[in-house]
């Protein structure tokens, strides 16, 4: 079945490739096929992460790494203020031999990068992830729909927007923005300092079929018209949190994108098997990447996360560790598998591991895999990230963090503080949708 849905919707991918070729306000660059097919209004099993439209987070991200022009290199890079770690890489050849190769690794990107996700072109741009509550449909998504105030008064449209990278038919709950405008690395209380301080949602329809930035809920698209984020934060002063997490049962339709682009088949099935019973997906403002370069491991539960469960007579037990059968309460078990929505599968036998040179989609979900007692899963109410605040932690970064040999006289984003999010219940009704052409309306399953 998941198969028969997957090639429906790779066929009405492919065909807007060549029929797809205006926009109501402004041409987007005709080379991007890459961009038209990620964007057709394909949403399938996506979360709904609240029960009405909203905005669960708009934080200023990182400042001047996309869109850096040619040459690309760790040069042009560093000077930009991103990262850039130089691996030796054991990759496995077109013949099936394997062989060390350098590799580099760098969350900063091209102009040709941009174009490919976003459509436009960008210039040394700054990012705003932009998470919602339901997914947006695809093709109402455009620039002129996003207003950034910044603390000086000054309004800026943004270069650039996507749903990129979340672009897994079961995702697109997020709009990245870029621009150069968006801010600088200053401190809010250093002089000169400029950063976001609202972002909001105007009525400017200009998008591929004239109409203003929609959200797809339970009755189908809505507009998502006035709603508005409010940013106290800073990057450079605290990092990335989780806005939203809700414990369902495993089920991985709609877990893939676009027909060869992104990372696919990494949803829990994919790397456990019939292990995968739950899915506790989590929902970030912004990527949870170990350095803001290398990519988070499904091997790497233990050194970011535990899982609380919240017992009858009010005890609270912290789970931090995997392929531990834990008695929970009157006899029931629950175990943590692994990670997924992270990367693809590698068993004992790839000559690939698990290691620095492991490449993930960086998106805004991270799957927790669970297997066990229905009665034990129910008693999960939170997800811990201790960062530095416990020993034996690590503290996640966003794309902007400093990899692994950062410059000294570059500012880096900080790392992630400590924090506990509430897990909603989601086992009999996984609060889904489902939208795509040729549909007429939302359906939920």
């Amino acid at each position: 079945m998941r198969l028969l849905i997957i090639a429906l919707i790779n066929q009405i991918v492919y065909s807007v490739r060549v029929s797809l070729n205006t926009t109501s306000c402004a041409s987007v660059p005709m080379s991007s096929t890459i961009y038209l097919a990620m964007m057709q209004d394909v949403i399938l099993n996506a979360d709904l992460w609240s029960d009405k439209p909203e905005i669960l987070s708009a934080s200023y991200g990182f400042d001047g790494i996309l869109g850096i022009p040619d040459p690309f290199n760790e040069k042009t890079v560093r000077n930009a203020g991103g990262a850039w770690d130089a691996l030796i890489c054991n990759k496995t050849l077109d013949n099936g031999m394997s062989q060390f190769l350098p590799a580099n690794m760098t969350s900063s990107a091209d102009v040709q990068q941009i174009i490919n996700g976003f459509g436009f072109p960008s210039y040394f741009g700054d990012g705003i992830p932009v998470v919602f509550s339901w997914p947006v449909l695809p093709s109402s998504v455009h620039r002129s729909s996003f207003e950034v105030e910044l603390n000086n008064g000054d309004i800026i449209m943004p270069d650039a927007v996507s749903i990129y990278p979340n672009q897994d038919y079961n995702e697109r709950n997020t709009v990245v923005l870029i621009s150069p405008a968006f801010g600088n690395r200053l401190y809010p209380y250093e002089n000169g300092a400029l950063y976001p301080t609202q972002v909001r949602i105007v009525n400017y329809p200009c998008s591929f079929k004239g109409e203003s930035l929609m959200l797809v809920g339970p009755d189908g698209p809505v507009s998502a018209v006035g709603l508005s984020w409010n940013n106290t934060g800073h990057p450079y002063i605290s990092g990335p949190r989780l806005c939203g997490a809700k414990l369902s049962r495993m089920n991985a339709i709609g877990d893939d994108g676009p027909p060869d682009y992104g990372v696919n088949s990494n949803d829990g099935i994919s790397l456990y098997g019939e292990r995968a019973q739950y899915r506790l997906r989590l929902l970030t403002t912004g990527g949870f990447t170990p350095d803001g370069v290398l990519g988070l491991r499904p091997n790497m539960f233990e050194s970011f996360f535990k899982v609380r469960v919240t017992l009858s007579d009010g005890e609270i037990r912290d789970l931090d560790h995997v392929d531990e059968e834990y008695i929970i309460e009157d006899g029931y078990r629950l175990t943590i598998v692994g990670l997924a929505e992270l990367g693809v599968h590698f068993s004992s036998t790839n000559s690939e591991k698990y290691d620095d040179c492991y490449l993930e989609d960086k998106d805004n979900q991270i799957d927790i895999i669970l297997e066990g007692d229905e009665e034990a899963v129910k008693l999960i109410t939170h997800v811990v990230i201790p960062s530095e605040s416990e020993e034996g932690y690590l503290p996640f970064y966003n794309p902007g963090g400093p990899g692994l040999k950062p410059d000294v006289n570059t500012r880096y984003t900080a790392p992630s503080p400590a924090s506990v999010q509430n897990v909603s219940i989601n086992l009999d009704d996984p609060k889904t949708v489902t939208y795509f052409i040729p549909l007429k309306e939302a359906v939920q399953i």
